[in-house]
């Protein structure tokens, strides 16, 4: 990072910005008091454990770049959770696009900063800022001294990863300072439901056949699964789910990339995160088969990590979806984002939405990545 202090510049009267590279130089009360109507991965606590964790840290590439929006008083009034990277390793939402712009245009574009939550490709990152503030005064602020940043450091790219739909509805002022919009394809379930019978009769009748045979023959062969919440869930819990998450990443990930989490992330949730979690375990026999995460705040909940012991016919479509629909109905949750991928979670209800992404080049090359950008998306016919 460049030894120029980024600390004091003041781009509009009684505003000044500070760049942070730990959550442990952001007090949490002020960090969660502008975080109060985001996504509960957007909290302090989150970001706390993955640094603690050693999930990201600048061996593995991600180093911590918060961009902070203080008033006269050097209260915190705003905050963009950046990371400095060299490459583009690892980051959901746009795998290997950003690399291959890169080697196309023979210009490291990828060395620059990243606006995302790690390893997690659920549309909830977002700009923290004061309730008070002006939203696209707010923005254009922060806008134009991410753009200070860039010059003065010579990063040369800015990408913004599974956005917020807050952040994907903003699109004019984005472009209004350069950036592109790419758009993904992404489940989400709408709750309005007062019983998951009324879910049931929403469906096709063939569906709505299927769905009651999966849970029969899930009762039948003695599994029950059930909803805990994170904060009565012992300590043995999380260690568990950490082993369940390994043998879903060893079962679908290549043998060449490491797992993005740890057992010290699954650990941790537990004493910082723990309000935020939700289980849904399934046992023959109170012997556990399987498990699966969720982190919930103000009615959005998102399925994260999800493992078996044991392949159990409909297990997974019990576990991860019906279930934690069921629980969703009774406490009026309004939003389910079930996680990533899977064509089989439209035929359970799922709709598909909008996932938005926003990336901007920079330095005297620039215009060699917008050109390369659009050789590789028409050349992979997706985005």
């Amino acid at each position: 990072m460049t030894k120029l202090d980024l600390r004091h510049l003041f781009v509009s009267p009684g505003v000044r910005f500070r760049i942070f590279s730990s959550t442990k130089e952001i007090s949490p009360a002020e960090w969660n008091r502008i975080a109060q109507d985001y996504a509960a991965m957007m909290e302090w606590e989150y970001f706390y454990i993955l640094e603690q964790s050693g999930c990201i840290s600048e061996h593995r590439r991600f180093n911590p770049f918060y961009v902070g929006m203080l008033d006269r008083k050097d209260r915190l009034i705003g905050l963009a959770p950046l990371f400095e990277r060299k490459d583009a390793t690892h980051e959901f939402g746009i795998s290997g696009l950003i690399s291959e712009v890169a080697k196309t245009a023979r210009v490291p574009f990828d060395r620059g900063l990243v606006g995302t939550i790690p390893f997690t490709p659920v549309p909830a990152y977002n700009f923290l800022r004061e309730k008070t503030m002006n939203r696209e005064r707010f923005l254009a602020l922060m806008l134009k001294y991410i753009d200070y940043i860039c010059e003065i450091c010579d990063f040369l790219s800015v990408r913004f990863y599974f956005v917020d739909p807050d952040l994907g509805d903003a699109y004019d002022i984005f472009s209004s300072y350069g950036y592109v919009q790419l758009m993904t394809n992404h489940f989400l379930w709408t709750n309005s439901y007062d019983t998951f019978d009324d879910y049931l009769r929403s469906l096709g009748s063939h569906r709505r056949r299927n769905i009651k045979r999966e849970l029969r023959k899930i009762a039948e062969s003695g599994v029950k699964v059930q909803m805990i919440k994170g904060a009565d869930a012992a300590p043995e819990l999380y260690d568990k789910m950490y082993g369940l998450y390994l043998r879903t990443w060893n079962k679908h990930m290549p043998p060449n990339i490491k797992p993005f989490l740890n057992r010290q992330f699954f650990s941790l949730l537990r004493p910082f995160f723990k309000n935020r979690c939700l289980f849904s375990i399934a046992a023959r026999e109170e012997e556990c088969l399987g498990m699966a995460i969720f982190f919930e705040k103000k009615g959005r909940m998102f399925g994260r990590y999800w493992g078996a012991y044991e392949e159990v016919p409909f297990l997974h479509f019990t576990t991860c979806y019906y279930v934690p629909m069921m629980y969703a109905i009774e406490k009026n949750i309004r939003y389910f984002d079930p996680g990533f991928g899977g064509y089989h979670k439209q035929l359970r209800g799922f709709k598909t939405v909008r996932c938005y992404h926003y990336v901007k080049f920079f330095g005297p090359n620039r215009r060699l990545g917008y050109v390369a950008l659009e050789n590789v998306l028409n050349q992979w016919g997706t985005w």
